[in-house]
């Protein structure tokens, strides 16, 4: 038999003839064969990080393996063929991307596109494009240790569905996004669809299409004033619940018919959005609230579905992010995150409205251009009244459909009498230049 490097030969089945020349040390002493004294085995190389680096430059390695080689080797279950299974052991580095081959055996055809459900966290699922049975499918790992995908382990399974090149059958309302404009024609065509759907016979009179044609437009406004109609509204001021810094605008009461008040903690907010239950809209600026009281937060959510049930709008900010409350900012986005899902949740009619935008990714942060949060200066942490206000302007600027009013940054000094007014000015205005005698 033929013996590895480092191999165990047997006393029973060894052939003298047959052992490499690497073996060392062969004696015969009676006709009996000596142990051998090996040396130590080399250490596996591993071949999934090396591919993992080689693939990055764009070159492929190919790995074989004799059959049955290894006594512990699982054999895929041939009886499931739409189980996604590694084709050879991929390595993916922390915090790093990469990219598996996925074995389909129920393609028919070389160049096939099928839909990979994944069932492992970091490998994504999506539309996938088979070639050879193959598929090349991205990983992603954001944990800190590395990801091992095993040879033949399984990931996830091929679904029946198949890819729609044609969208004719799909409503263009329900995929179109918000800002989608139809043009008139279409609008036409939709609605003869819709009623003909809804008719007895599936057919269209044409009195009633022409109808429809002349009065498309009173239809679509009929049925928008009815939806609107359903829904209750609120009239009164707008709350302005901000950080610090806001308590000179606290002091002046109502100004362009926005109420500042400064809410620093959660239960401070608690308290301010139950004075405000007849206000027409809120906007709130989230806390640098590190231990909220555990019923705080749940009795605001409370409030704030019952203010939306009554008609009300809550628009929603995160505070700047500075040098200085970077770490408490970073730890309690996800709870102010968890607060905008949970609103987003409770609206049943366009009154909820989040203007934070931002990401984390590879230990960095980027923040949307106009965001609040982003609104200081990062190492210059400024609590003066104007860095408030720049925050209300950018929070009214992005939720344009709120309809905010605009701070009232100036206002006009009431004239008195002349005698009472500083400077020379009153009722009749500034004093009149003086003549020169003729």
């Amino acid at each position: 038999m033929e013996a590895s490097k480092g191999a165990q030969p047997s006393e029973e089945h060894m052939d003298i003839e047959n052992v490499p020349s690497a073996i060392q040390d062969l004696k015969k002493k009676g006709g009996e064969v000596e142990k051998l004294k090996q040396a130590p085995a080399a250490p596996r190389a591993d071949w999934s990080a090396v591919r993992t680096k080689l693939e990055q430059l764009c070159v492929g390695i190919t790995q074989f393996a004799f059959k049955g080689q290894g006594r512990g080797a699982k054999r895929p279950n041939e009886h499931v063929k739409d189980i996604a299974r590694v084709v050879r052991r991929t390595y993916v580095p922390p915090h790093a991307e990469g990219r598996v081959v996925v074995r389909c055996e129920t393609a028919t055809t070389d160049d096939e596109d099928r839909v990979f459900w994944s069932q492992k966290p970091g490998v994504e699922r999506g539309l996938m494009a088979i070639s050879g049975n193959e598929a090349v499918v991205p990983v992603k790992n954001d944990k800190d240790t590395p990801m091992i995908l095993k040879e033949n382990e399984e990931v996830g399974h091929w679904g029946s569905e198949r890819w729609r090149e044609k969208l004719n059958d799909l409503n263009p309302l329900v995929i179109a996004p918000s800002e989608y404009h139809m043009e008139a024609q279409e609008k036409r065509r939709l609605l003869h669809e819709l009623v003909k759907e809804n008719a007895e016979d599936r057919t269209l009179d044409g009195e009633i299409e022409h109808l429809l044609d002349d009065y498309s437009d009173a239809f679509r406004r009929q049925i928008e004033g009815q939806s609107m109609q359903e829904l209750p509204t609120k009239s009164g001021p707008v709350g302005y619940a901000t950080f610090e810094g806001g308590s000179p605008m606290e002091r002046d009461g109502i100004r362009g018919r926005v109420a500042t008040k400064v809410a620093t903690m959660f239960a401070r907010l608690l308290e301010v959005l139950e004075e405000w239950s007849t206000y027409r809209a809120w906007v709130i600026v989230w806390p640098l609230d590190g231990n909220p009281a555990e019923d705080v937060p749940q009795k605001m959510m409370v409030a704030a579905k019952k203010y939306l049930d009554e008609g009300g709008k809550i628009v929603t900010a995160w505070p700047p992010i500075t040098s200085k409350n970077y770490d408490l900012w970073r730890e309690l986005s996800g709870l102010w995150k968890t607060f905008d899902e949970t609103l987003l949740q409770c609206d049943k009619g366009r009154r909820v409205f989040t203007t934070a935008s931002n990401f984390g990714m590879k230990g960095k942060l980027f923040i949307e251009a106009g965001a609040p949060e982003g609104g200081a200066q990062f190492f210059h942490s400024y609590v003066g009244t104007a860095m408030n206000k720049y925050i209300y302007e950018c929070v009214r600027r992005r939720a344009v459909d709120a309809h905010l009013p605009e701070l009232e940054v100036y206002r006009p000094r009431i004239r008195t009498s002349r005698t009472m007014s500083p400077g020379g000015e009153g009722v009749s205005g500034p004093w009149p230049p003086k003549r020169r005698p003729m």
